[in-house]
């Protein structure tokens, strides 16, 4: 008996292992060849996974931390589980507001942020980021990232402007915010002048300018600061959010819509060495997986809305109504003049919103001219059903 063949081949990541095992018996003078055994064995080699380390500036509680999850979970599912995403809340590692700094320097692989809570470093965060955005709405606004050049811009800030190792990838959109909740009745412009009212970012800002005695507060603050009298009035998101903070226990009275942030995208952060060490497939994978969060977010985002205003109203008695014309009308005119500060200042800026408004002047006005309005067909067959007074 003699072994007359054995051959190994190696193909991709498996290896087939191919026996022969053929025979050669002496029977009566002549040798009979017989095949015994004829094997393919598959082994399969182990890739050790990839974690990115990716930390929210928001805790676990707060509705926008699934959009984290959910997008993790895509990267997951569409890279096989070559690519793992480990999440992580508000202060694990690093403050809030240290995420692009910390994601930068590799203290955290990537973050789920906002671009306003490094305002300091770069008002073109308000634009690129939210503010009025000149008529558009969210879906308006992600046309700009990705047809408009917008998001060419964004790399080119963080990169270039503030010096940060990132790219970023919009992927949390939200809004219109509410105006907030009251105290008491506002019927006219000179009602908000001089209540002390709670509102972040641009709009303090703007409502500062107009007269209002505008206060920042962190939202664990805002309630204890309205129960004591510190403040009059305060905005946080509306809708699902609002009631998670509890405003509706203290104040009955909610006017809406704001229109210091229409709409909002909150971003993901990732430290662009480690970024482009993953090759253009998972790159391709951490791309697709946050486009397809954002829309889906962006839907989830409006039904729990829905559902939350219907329980403000239904359960909690609280007197949803519709904010004044001219202090939203007001408002733009003051942005108006901050903008034209801002891009006087800071060519980088202008840079941005002259690309936004080259982007809204041809999106818009289509809009306006060919889509019917909203209320058209909405309130055919749902008037009875608006809440808003």
């Amino acid at each position: 008996m003699r072994v007359m063949g054995k051959k190994f081949k190696f193909i991709g990541p498996l290896v087939l292992l191919l026996a022969s095992l053929t025979i050669l018996v002496a029977c009566g003078g002549k040798e009979t060849e017989t095949v015994v055994e004829e094997r393919i064995v598959e082994v399969e080699k182990k890739v050790e996974p990839i974690t990115l380390k990716v930390q929210a500036a928001w805790p676990t509680t707060n509705m926008i931390y699934d959009n984290l999850v959910d997008f993790s979970e895509r990267v997951e599912k569409m890279s096989g589980g070559r690519l793992i995403i480990e999440h992580l809340p508000g202060g694990a590692i690093v403050p809030a507001f240290e995420i692009q700094d910390a994601t930068s320097e590799g203290v955290i692989d990537g973050g789920h942020t906002a671009m306003g809570y490094i305002l300091g470093k770069s008002r073109a965060a308000i634009p690129l980021s939210h503010g009025p955005v000149y008529g558009m709405d969210m879906i308006d606004m992600w046309g700009w990232y990705y047809n408009g050049g917008g998001i060419e811009l964004l790399q080119e800030w963080y990169q270039e402007e503030l010096g940060l190792n990132i790219v970023s990838f919009p992927i949390a959109p939200a809004g219109p915010q509410a105006l907030g909740w009251f105290a008491k009745e506002i019927n006219t412009l000179d009602d908000i002048v001089g209540l002390k009212y709670r509102i972040y970012g641009i709009g303090n800002e703007v409502y500062g300018k107009i007269g209002v005695s505008v206060i920042q507060l962190p939202g664990a603050e805002i309630l204890p600061a309205l129960e004591r009298g510190v403040l009059d009035a305060a905005e946080w998101v509306g809708g699902r959010m609002d009631l998670q903070l509890g405003f509706q226990d203290i104040l009955k009275l909610h006017y809406t819509p704001g229109m210091h942030e229409p709409t909002t995208y909150s971003d993901l952060v990732i430290n662009k060495d480690k970024y482009d060490s993953l090759g253009p497939d998972l790159q391709a994978i951490i791309e697709a997986a946050a486009n397809q969060t954002a829309f889906r977010w962006w839907t989830k985002f409006a039904q729990e809305n829905a559902l939350a205003y219907r329980e403000m109203v239904d359960i909690h008695g609280v007197d949803v109504r519709k904010t004044p014309d001219s202090i939203l009308y007001e408002f733009l005119r003051v942005y108006d003049e901050l903008v034209l500060e801002d891009a006087a200042n800071d060519p980088f800026y202008a840079k941005v919103v002259a690309s936004q408004k080259e982007y809204a002047g041809l999106i818009v006005p289509y809009r306006l001219s060919t889509w019917p309005a909203y209320d058209f067909a909405g309130k055919h067959y749902w008037e009875d059903e608006i809440f808003l007074k």
